[in-house]
């Protein structure tokens, strides 16, 4: 059986930051923590910095433990590994510094970020995916069409408000999916001061940026500190450009379903490489360039504009708020004008013409 980052806390969980630094396993481990409502925690703690393992105690006060479910795509497993980790000595006693939970169907953002003490000298700042809100969803597509999301911009300003509270501390960021977008968007953007203090940023399978839109002194940082994971047939880290160094991994499923971490193959304190991409996710790589590349803002934006407020309008808020046996949501796909349409159908047919949903 080919060991997950549950493996790894079982095994590296008796080991503090101090004896063992930070490394890319970790990065996994906290991008899934990401997803814990430490709302009520940080509330209640008010002028002190509650643990995990408070944090995660309180959690599972307020949501159950055999019912609880975080969305219609994002795994369970983060229940296990959350009961894992307040167990470990490696994160249970760890300080949480910042956070922040923050949505707006209004407004269409979705953003989260949690920052931490690892040990006397370092900090990490790990930043949301997306999870189940439809609003969320949008704003990942509007990364296309704008040179900085709302979410982006309040990476940038999350990260600065921790550097500027911790000013003697080196600093790791890191995030999967829309996450590591987040974390490589808020490290370009830094302060030339905050940049000399980052010692990796990590992009697990997420979206890169489209640099071209940036000034190459800002995006060097990524090209120095920079690590880009991703499985070897991704198509969530095929988005975009991928920059720094690009680590190509192992997964035990393919093609879209390695989107999931918890199927990353772990052996000690790595991820296992792959040699190379699959020729699938080579084609999506290629094709989503040339899309992205093909496609004209306005009618993008009009796109989601059209859908999201369809959906809005009809008080679906959530994936699972979704049922496309729902006829009012089949009417509302047949109504979007023909160029829209168009948009939609060129995204989906570069997944299915390259097996992207074939387990």
């Amino acid at each position: 059986m080919k060991a997950t980052i549950l493996e790894y806390v079982d095994w590296r969980g008796d080991l503090s930051f101090k004896a063992s630094k930070f490394n890319e396993v970790d990065n996994v481990v906290f991008s899934m923590l990401s997803y814990l409502d430490f709302k009520k925690t940080m509330n209640n703690a008010k002028s002190t910095y509650p643990t995990l393992d408070l944090a995660i105690e309180t959690f599972f006060s307020e949501y159950d433990y055999k019912t609880y479910r975080f969305g219609a795509i994002l795994p369970n497993a983060i229940k296990d590994l959350a009961k894992k980790v307040q167990k470990s000595k490696r994160y249970g006693q760890i300080l949480i510094l910042d956070y922040a939970n923050e949505i707006d169907h209004e407004e269409k953002t979705q953003f989260g970020a949690c920052a931490y003490l690892l040990d006397d000298s370092t900090i990490l700042v790990c930043f949301e995916g997306t999870d189940d809100n439809l609003c969320g969803w949008y704003e990942d597509g509007y990364m296309i069409v704008t040179k900085e999301t709302i979410a982006q911009k309040k990476s940038v300003l999350f990260l600065e408000r921790v550097a500027k509270l911790f000013p003697n501390k080196k600093i790791n960021v890191c995030g999967h999916s829309k996450g590591g977008n987040l974390a490589f968007y808020s490290v370009m953007k830094a302060s030339d001061d905050i940049k000399m203090r980052i010692i990796h940023t990590y992009n697990t399978d997420g979206p890169g940026l489209l640099y071209d839109r940036y000034e190459e002194d800002e995006y060097k940082i990524i090209d120095e500190k920079g690590i880009t994971i991703v499985p070897n047939s991704t198509i969530v880290g095929s988005i975009f450009e991928m920059r720094g160094e690009i680590r190509i991994v192992q997964s035990r499923v393919r093609n879209a379903y390695q989107h999931d971490p918890f199927e990353l193959v772990v052996l000690g304190n790595k991820l296992i490489k792959a040699d190379k991409f699959t020729k699938s996710s080579l084609n999506i790589q290629k094709e989503l360039q040339k899309y992205v590349f093909s496609v004209k803002a306005e009618d993008a934006k009009r796109c989601m504009d059209e859908l999201y407020y369809a959906l809005y309008n009809d008080n679906k808020r959530t994936l699972l708020d979704l049922k496309f046996t729902d006829f009012s949501i089949i009417n509302k796909l047949v109504k979007l004008v023909k160029t829209d349409k168009d948009v939609i159908k060129k995204f989906v047919a570069i997944l299915i013409n390259n097996n992207a949903f074939i387990k």
